[in-house]
């Protein structure tokens, strides 16, 4: 069945903001005690909820971590973000040659995707075509983002294909029976093929991977 929707994840697949949410958040739990690097961090709450890193902390620690971690966390982004955030290589060529409707389903709160995409001068591409994990109360790895976006979009889940580089993000694409293809800049290739993802390493092969698939 041919490909008449593209639902692109934000963070890490169109924006590089992996690192830089990850290295707030290994600071904060370091900060508290617990000593995590920002690369063991990405491997461990990329593409999840901020819930995954509560439950972390308490699972190591054995006490909740601390009330402030949200408002700190989402604070200390939106700074960093303001002065750093940059798209993914090549993403804007890419979105360019993707002759498809598209929008975007993300487990941030819808602020920061619109945030994160007018500061990377990526809005134009998506409009208001903006999900949010948030406005449904679900999130990645559930599938109920994507088939939510899917519904907005007026589309089934067979007609859509997922691109994504958590393997949260890849569990929640193929429970929604949706292709994904899967990104390579925060996790491995064999990581993401396990999950059910066309891995891809960079953004300059996601059309022809769409168009051929």
């Amino acid at each position: 069945m041919k490909t008449k929707l593209v639902i692109f994840d934000c963070d890490g697949v169109l924006v590089d903001s992996e690192p830089i949410s990850n290295r707030i958040i290994s600071n904060y739990l370091t900060q508290h005690g617990l000593a995590t690097s920002p690369q063991k961090a990405i491997e461990l709450f990329a593409g999840g909820s901020l819930s995954k890193v509560g439950q972390y902390y308490k699972a190591q620690t054995g006490q909740p971590i601390g009330s402030d971690f949200e408002s700190t966390y989402r604070d200390q982004c939106q700074i960093a973000f303001a002065e750093e955030l940059e798209t993914v290589a090549g993403v804007e060529a890419m979105l360019q040659q993707i002759h498809l409707p598209k929008c975007v389903g993300s487990n941030g709160p819808l602020y920061k995707i619109k945030f994160n995409l007018d500061k990377t001068g990526l809005r134009s591409f998506f409009g208001d075509k903006l999900y949010s994990a948030y406005e449904i109360k679900s999130w990645k790895p559930k599938p109920d983002l994507y088939l939510h976006a899917a519904k907005e979009m007026g589309l089934n889940p067979a007609d859509c294909v997922v691109v994504e580089d958590s393997l949260h993000g890849v569990e929640a694409g193929i429970a929604a029976g949706m292709k994904v293809f899967g990104f390579t800049g925060t996790q491995k290739a064999s990581v993401l093929q396990a999950a059910g993802a066309i891995p891809f390493d960079h953004m300059n092969q996601l059309a022809d991977l769409i168009n051929n698939n």
